[in-house]
């Protein structure tokens, strides 16, 4: 495609008038089903793709001279890689019971330069100067060139990773860097600071104030002895250590769905997790990243999915209901219900993983 040579776009043209519709006189109406299969076998050993669209087309039979006159348009852009792929196109025309297929081969030249959507992140694009155009770089697109904050990303994750900052720490480093970013680039002023620095007080004070609800939660639940009418009940249960474990998850994912994980990690985790420990033996560290992959599906699962929200803000009404979103969401909890159980059922995946990583330092 123009200006996007990682693209190829596959187009097929059906003519309303070689379909077929069926009609009732009764209700005046005429329905129709249209089937379109693209397959694109893959070059030097890369999976076949497929492509296809169903369209039911039907309305009032005064209109389907209309409709004949008319033609369907499947469009799609797959990513191929450079070399020779077969086609195959199939039709299938559901009301006459039959099928038109066209086979041919297309040809993608390999790519000369990067394209934008090979980039990791891109900070901003500024003009580029005469000339500068022409030089080939993968940094530049038209006539913007892209600035990539690379030094950010593995000034703020790359620490964490190493181990040299915690997240805490880590923030820090993203804030310095951001601010150092901003004045590079001419963009510093006391307004814009004023404004970062009460949003980052408004975020901040809004997560010590559940801490500190929590706290006071807390120190008046374990007054009246809750804490211990928990755990008795816990290890009072006939269902083994693996089974208040799974009954604990399952606790923890049911409040996914309605509460935040901020309260879940500050008042039931303090709860629900130390009879696992030092009732039943579970290793702490292995238990923390079992309840973060449990944690993680609080941000998938409706009605106050964070994910969900934010897709629901980038993403119009009327193309993708709350509903579709939804639905939408179930594969990616699922597969966070089978991280879950692979953690469960073979612990080396963390404690061998943290071994590993420990032998480094």
């Amino acid at each position: 495609m123009p200006g996007r040579p990682d693209l190829s776009a596959v187009v097929v043209n059906v003519p309303g008038s070689s379909l077929s519709f069926e009609t009732n006189a009764e209700t005046k109406r005429y329905t129709g089903d249209v089937v379109i299969l693209a397959h694109v076998a893959g070059a030097k050993g890369e999976l076949p793709r497929k492509l296809s669209q169903q369209y039911n087309l039907a309305g009032d039979l005064d209109h389907v001279a209309e409709t004949r006159s008319k033609r369907i348009l499947f469009f799609r852009t797959p990513r191929l890689a450079p070399g020779t792929h077969d086609v195959g196109i199939a039709v299938h025309d559901g009301p006459a019971h039959r099928d038109a297929v066209v086979r041919t081969t297309v040809t993608i030249p390999p790519a000369t330069r990067p394209v934008i959507g090979d980039l990791i992140l891109v900070d901003h694009g500024e003009p580029v100067a005469a000339g500068e155009s022409t030089r080939g770089s993968p940094l530049i697109a038209g006539n913007l060139a892209l600035i990539p904050a690379f030094a950010l990303i593995v000034g703020v994750l790359g620490s964490i990773f190493v181990g040299i900052a915690s997240p805490t720490e880590a923030a820090s480093v993203g804030a310095a860097g951001g601010l150092m970013l901003t004045i590079a680039k001419r963009r510093f002023s006391l307004d814009m600071l004023r404004s970062v620095m009460r949003t980052t007080l408004r975020i901040t004070s809004l997560g010590f104030i559940i801490l500190v609800g929590a706290n006071c939660f807390g120190l008046v639940f374990r007054g009246l002895n809750g804490d211990h009418l928990i755990q008795d009940f816990l290890l009072g249960l006939p269902f083994g250590p693996y089974g208040v474990l799974a009954l604990v998850m399952a606790v923890i994912f049911g409040l996914g769905f309605f509460i935040d994980f901020f309260e879940i990690c500050f008042i039931h985790v303090p709860i629900l997790t130390p009879v696992l420990v030092t009732g039943f033996g579970f290793d702490p560290v292995w238990l923390g990243v079992l309840i973060g992959v449990n944690l993680q599906t609080s941000f998938l699962t409706p009605p106050f999915g964070f994910a969900l929200f934010y897709l629901r803000g980038v993403v119009a009404a009327k193309t993708i209901t709350t509903p579709t979103i939804y639905r939408g969401a179930i594969p990616f909890v699922l597969l966070q219900v089978i991280g879950l159980a692979l953690v469960i059922a073979y612990p080396n995946l963390v404690m061998g993983t943290i071994r590993f990583f420990r032998s480094f330092w």
